[in-house]
């Protein structure tokens, strides 16, 4: 599905991909080793993040 975005790049929305878990805890392990204790939380965050649910393919954090 794209939606018009008035001169902008598209708006994709796909459906739920079951590795967008597994690809947050891979960004989420390298972010705790480049941050240390500098990030209390590492959260994945947005419509990625709920099962099922069609979404822009961006993994938010």
């Amino acid at each position: 599905m794209q939606i018009e975005n008035r001169g902008l790049d598209p708006i994709v929305i796909v459906l739920y991909d079951a590795h967008w878990p597994e690809q947050f805890a891979q960004l989420a392990k390298d972010l705790r080793t480049a941050l240390g204790d500098v990030a209390l939380r590492i959260d994945h965050i947005g419509s990625t993040s709920i099962p099922s649910l069609a979404a822009k393919p961006v993994i938010d954090i």
